[in-house]
């Protein structure tokens, strides 16, 4: 059987609304104290985002699409991790706003926001996103989070996460 990619990119860009861009109160796995999981699911399609946060602000999860004809095995995987800076309560909430403002858009753009954003909601953030493969078969970047015109005159980074991933089938 052949998997229609253009179809899984859509349902993915679909999830992603759904669930963590859309401030979704997530789950723990049970065996992984510390988890949090977020799921979607359309048949024949489901969407399971994993991911960690630690106290310093290290921050890591994998993005898992199923179909159910490849059953138990996924068919696609997005890999992430990075560093947050917890102390300031905007990077959340600022990372979903440009999160939602891709996957709304409905192009796939390495899988997470756009190239830049930034909102008048909060004036001091941008968000730049690097990608370095846009395709939905193999994504591959870094994106991060600044913060312009701190005390000290200088731009600092409060976010960031490389991540990447593609298909298994």
């Amino acid at each position: 059987m052949s998997l229609d990619t253009e179809a899984l990119k859509k349902f993915f860009l679909e999830a992603s609304i759904q669930t963590y861009a859309a401030g979704a109160k997530p789950a723990t796995i049970p065996a992984l104290p510390g988890s949090k999981l977020l799921t979607y699911a359309r048949p024949p399609l489901r969407y399971v985002d994993t991911y960690f946060t630690s106290p310093i602000g290290v921050s890591w999860g994998c993005t898992l699409l199923y179909h159910e004809a490849f059953l138990p095995r996924p068919v696609w995987r997005f890999c992430y991790d990075g560093w947050y800076d917890r102390s300031d309560q905007r990077i959340t909430a600022f990372l979903r706003a440009a999160l939602a403002t891709a996957y709304q858009s409905g192009e796939f753009i390495g899988g997470r926001g756009p190239q830049i954003f930034t909102t008048p909601k909060f004036p001091s953030l941008i968000y730049y996103n690097h990608v370095t493969e846009r395709d939905f078969q193999a994504p591959a970047g870094r994106d991060a989070i600044v913060v312009e015109n701190t005390k000290d005159g200088d731009d600092r980074e409060r976010y960031w996460h490389t991540y990447h991933g593609g298909l298994l089938v």
